[in-house]
């Protein structure tokens, strides 16, 4: 039997009902294995060059909705290696990051060591999630460099598997 309660992240992350919030490794690992088995999600992160989460919550909240959301301390060069791993395959990419492509957007992202908000957005339809990136895009007009946006399953399990890990976390700072 179905049941009508709704058990996102923030039911478990607080306390309720008595019981102690879920610690955060348990909720890391309960994110990768909803984008494991549920094709339908994204990624979203707003990187440190987005000031504010407003515009970003604003259009996320009505295309969609959001299960879970981490928020991490990067340096540019911690940045740099999560570029790395979400724009896997890119040509732009380099692992040296010698190229000047590579070098602009870590730049342009991470100008500064700051707060990478990380949600993960589900129930939306993928034929609107394009329109609303760039709607994010132009509220912050720093073009293509505020906020990131997976385009299929695979990449959006390789940024959760990178991001809802605290090793892998560590391992880019």
């Amino acid at each position: 039997e179905l049941s009508n309660i709704h058990a996102a992240a923030s039911f478990f992350r607080g306390i309720s009902h008595g019981h102690k919030s879920c610690p955060a490794e348990i909720l890391d690992e309960a994110a990768i294995e909803y984008c494991l088995h549920k094709d339908t999600t994204a990624i979203v992160l707003v990187f440190p060059a987005a000031l504010s989460l407003k515009p970003a919550l604003d259009e996320l909240s009505k295309i969609g909705e959001i299960v879970y959301q981490r928020s991490f301390l990067f340096s540019p060069k911690a940045g740099g290696a999560l570029l790395r791993q979400i724009y896997m395959g890119q040509s732009w990419l380099d692992w040296s990051g010698h190229k000047t492509g590579f070098r602009h957007k870590q730049k342009s992202c991470f100008p500064f060591s700051g707060s990478l908000r990380v949600f993960l957005l589900d129930n939306f339809d993928p034929a609107v999630l394009r329109s609303a990136k760039e709607k994010i895009r132009q509220a912050y007009g720093l073009a293509n460099h505020s906020i990131h946006i997976t385009d299929s399953s695979e990449e959006t399990l390789r940024s959760a598997r990178a991001l809802f890990n605290d090793n892998s976390v560590q391992v880019m700072k």
